[in-house]
């Protein structure tokens, strides 16, 4: 099957050629034919999916366009095509698409191809995401879920059977004079639902600092990228701190 380039991933080695001769110009309705599909998303198809040409550019002996989507296409498209652009940073309303893989859209009403298979690739444990993603029980097509109550109590119950106590760490001290880097022992981290959750701090450990007892959330603390609890209380700061 023909593959198409998704706008964010077609890199020019030089600047793009405008094309008088181009086949459609700026305006125009095209469909995309049968058999095509993103190359990216192997098992996303692009036949009957319908949009306006934006911008014509060629390179290299190509002539290829910017299509945005119509709203007829993008109600039907596949919802897993939706997640992966969000997932990854696309725009979903936009792609870039070669010449030989279009045709007017004479305004007759055709299905729009629909995979036949979705291939979710398997969790990585190399991913910082997917490892927040098992957290959740979900799939690498699935977006990571933002953080509020509901989600704070499972990302607990997983670090509760996950870490060990106690453990060292360190946290900055922003003074008003300087800043200082400060050695701290973890000896425990309450369950939320005991103590209240904190949608702003988030989780807080118990510990000791060089000046006694201190409660300090589990996303300003840092771990060596060698202990045994650096991974999970990362990832969880990753999260913590993108995902809000």
């Amino acid at each position: 099957m023909r593959e198409v380039i998704l706008c964010e991933s077609y890199v020019m080695s030089r600047p793009p050629e405008r094309s008088d001769s181009s086949r459609f110009q700026p305006g125009a309705k095209v469909r995309v034919r049968y058999g095509v599909i993103v190359p990216d998303l192997p098992d996303i198809p692009l036949g009957g999916w319908t949009g306006i040409i934006k911008q014509v550019e060629r390179s290299e002996g190509e002539t290829v366009y910017e299509i945005k989507w119509d709203r007829k296409t993008l109600n039907n498209v596949h919802p897993v095509y939706l997640r992966r652009c969000e997932r990854d940073g696309f725009d979903a309303e936009i792609m870039w698409l070669a010449e030989e893989d279009l045709e007017p859209d004479q305004g007759i009403l055709v299905p729009i191809e629909q995979p036949t298979t979705i291939v979710t690739p398997p969790l990585s444990v190399k991913d910082q995401d997917d490892r927040i993603r098992a957290v959740f029980g979900l799939t690498h097509d699935d977006l990571i879920p933002q953080v509020n109550p509901e989600t704070l109590l499972i990302y607990f119950r997983y670090l509760r059977a996950t870490l060990t106590f106690p453990f060292p760490a360190t946290y900055w001290d922003f003074g008003r004079l300087h800043d200082q880097k400060i050695m701290v022992m973890i000896h425990a981290l309450p369950d939320p639902e005991e103590i209240g959750f904190d949608e702003e701090d988030g989780f807080i450990c118990h510990g000791r600092d060089q000046n006694g007892r201190i409660e300090i959330p589990l996303a300003e603390i840092e771990l060596k990228k060698k202990a045994p609890n650096h991974e999970p209380v990362s990832d969880y700061s990753y999260w913590f701190h993108n995902w809000r």
